[in-house]
């Protein structure tokens, strides 16, 4: 995977407030008229209309976009037997075009509806289908504004197979990718694929990649993502929601989705605006823009579901909740907007969470503020960059001042006011600074038969550690002798180094005499907490260990042979590759702990005796 987000999936995302419109539809309404938003309600518009942004500018990223349901309710609720004459589809777009969104999300079929389409789907009998074309009347409107366009469909949610002529779900569902796609084009930029990552019976029954390759012949460019649950769902109702039924999101509630930031795969984070799939408003503005800041600045998509209510209307409460992000939101759109996470640029003395993106040719650097544990601006920051030519702050566009040299660059915050949820600022050009070379040896300096200097600190407690003239006496490699047969860790050298906290790399040659005992190196932290940890395992495999409990075998390996490990850690995403003899055998995995910096590398003989040799060895860090 492009740890530089060269895929175009992942440069999608910044933030796509999904609004999820579920709309009010009965099967036998065959018009569409007027007054879905409470009539005395006036929108008002901060974004400017602007032209449709082509395909690339859509994978660059938008900050929002929403994702609107209300399928649950239209066959069951006798109440919305007229929501289907109300629906204006102006007055919608409006509403989302008001909260600062790129895009509108339509959830044209959902697994409460038994498979219903909200469009007339020549696939389904006519009781199972609208007769108006809502994702049509959307389109229109959207293209007026400057908006686009993507459908959420629903992997469980065909169980009325007789209504879709007894076809298989795998067949039903390849069917009606592909005829979204016939008639809504090019102009949809997203298929959303609500649970598409069920396991077992319901996920099992579909060909998953048979179903891309439908979306990818009928739209070779739209983005296909799948969500990930926060909200009154059952999927996760026991850990987001108090006994009162409201929110408490905090800036810090987001670190599991940090590896996604790795990924080719577009993510989504799915939340409920409130009760009953977001009809009720119940997500306090400080909560909702904490979420927003957080998984915007880490290029994740926030997927808001906010439903009509059973009459086909949104409540005052509802569109001031989106106005009100609007408000914070469409000033900073040009800061996060197509934001690509740069992996090489590393913030020094913030405290806090922080995050630097590229946005076009400029970087934005996050500092979020916290909620659950806040955090102060410091009176300045570090980046790992030089040639910075200009640093402002956004949203205001003010010079802050800083300096910048061949080593860095210091930016000074005194007398900056801090955002509530976050800080950005624009550094416009410069470029990183090169990881530095940490420490480098080949032993070929030291003393056959005794022990390595240069600052290794040993543990000789069963079993030697020396200098040998191995392969030969001018290429000599450091010798580990485990004499513990049964004990655990026998054997341990360790070398230490300032505090890194972006990157850190080592490339090492290693062999093992045998194959059954164990020695691994570790990447760890000041206390020892581990965050890589790779090697010889005691039963003929080049091992990474993933977790206390559990481990994943790379290859093969034999003894008496060399071979050549190397190890690139992102300590800011968690996650680390791995190649042995130049073939990448791990990507992107996360770390055993995901430790905040790393601060020293250890050799560790363990799980019985054995003889290892380790010829040569650099590391790297920033």
């Amino acid at each position: 995977m492009n740890r530089h987000r060269s895929s175009m999936l992942m440069k999608m995302m910044v933030l796509l407030l999904v609004f999820v419109v579920a709309l009010p539809i009965y099967p036998n309404e065959g018009k569409a008229a007027s007054n879905f938003l409470p009539v005395d309600k006036e929108i008002t518009l901060q974004d400017p209309v602007s032209a449709v942004k082509t395909t690339e500018d859509w994978y660059r990223g938008q900050v929002l976009a929403i994702r609107i349901p209300w399928t649950s309710y239209i066959r069951d609720n006798p109440h919305a037997s007229n929501a289907g004459s109300n629906f204006n589809a102006g007055q919608w777009v409006n509403m989302v075009k008001s909260s600062g969104a790129d895009m509108m999300m339509l959830v044209v079929q959902h697994e409460n509806s038994n498979g219903f389409l909200l469009y007339p789907s020549a696939l389904t009998d006519a009781n199972n289908r609208s007769p108006i074309d809502y994702p049509a009347l959307l389109k229109t409107e959207l293209l007026n504004q400057g908006m686009s366009m993507g459908v959420s469909i629903n992997q469980v949610g065909i169980t009325n197979l007789a209504a879709y002529g007894g076809k298989t779900r795998d067949n039903i569902y390849q069917n009606l990718v592909q005829e979204i796609n016939t008639r809504y084009g090019n102009f949809l930029k997203e298929i959303y694929f609500d649970m598409f990552h069920i396991a077992g019976a319901a996920g099992g029954n579909y060909n998953h990649q048979g179903v891309f390759q439908k979306v990818r012949t009928g739209n070779s460019q739209a983005v296909m993502a799948y969500n990930h649950h926060k909200g009154t769902g059952a999927e996760d109702i026991n850990v987001t929601e108090s006994a009162t039924g409201l929110h408490y999101w905090n800036q810090e509630d987001f670190d599991a989705f940090i590896p996604y930031r790795n990924e080719d795969w577009g993510h989504e984070f799915t939340v409920m605006l409130g009760s009953n799939w977001g009809t009720t408003d119940s997500i306090p503005l400080v909560n909702l823009l904490n979420m927003i800041s957080r998984l915007g600045s880490m290029g994740i998509t926030t997927s808001l579901t906010m439903g009509p209510d059973i009459t086909g209307k949104f409540t005052t409460d509802q569109i001031d909740k989106l106005q009100q992000v609007g408000n914070w939101l469409t000033p900073r759109k040009p800061y996060m907007d197509g934001a690509i996470p740069d992996w090489n640029v590393t913030v020094t003395g913030y405290s806090g969470m922080n995050y630097v993106n590229n946005v076009g040719n400029k970087r934005s650097v996050h500092l979020l503020s916290g909620s659950a544990n806040p955090v102060s601006l410091p009176s300045s920051i570090t980046l790992n960059m030089s040639g910075v030519t200009a640093v402002k702050l956004a949203p205001s566009g003010n010079n802050v001042s800083f300096t910048t040299n061949s080593n860095g660059t210091t930016i000074q915050l005194s007398g900056i006011q801090q955002d509530t949820y976050d800080t950005i600022l624009s550094v416009e050009g410069g470029k990183a600074v090169a990881p530095a070379r940490i420490f480098q040896n080949d032993f070929n300096s030291m003393t056959t038969g005794e022990a390595p200097t240069t600052g290794f600190i040993l543990d000789t407690t069963y079993g030697s550690i020396t200098v040998e003239d191995v392969p030969t006496a001018v290429n000599k490699s450091m010798k580990i002798v485990d004499t513990n047969p049964t004990g655990y860790y026998g054997v341990k050298a360790k070398k230490t180094f300032s505090a890194k906290s972006n990157k850190v790399q080592y490339e090492v040659r290693m062999r093992a005499d045998q194959t059954t005992a164990a020695s691994f190196i570790e990447l760890q932290n000041s206390v020892g907490d581990i965050a890589v940890r790779i090697g010889f395992a005691g039963n003929g495999q080049i091992r990474r260990w993933n977790n206390a409990s559990a481990y994943t075998d790379l290859t093969g390996y034999k003894p008496v042979k060399w071979y050549t490990i190397k190890v690139e850690a992102d300590i800011v995403a968690h996650t680390y590759n791995a190649y042995v003899n130049g073939v990448k055998k791990v990507s992107n995995a996360a770390f055993y702990t995901p430790v905040s910096t790393i601060d020293q590398i250890e050799w560790v003989n363990d799980f019985g005796a054995g003889t290892f040799y380790t010829n040569s060895i650099y590391v790297d860090g920033n």
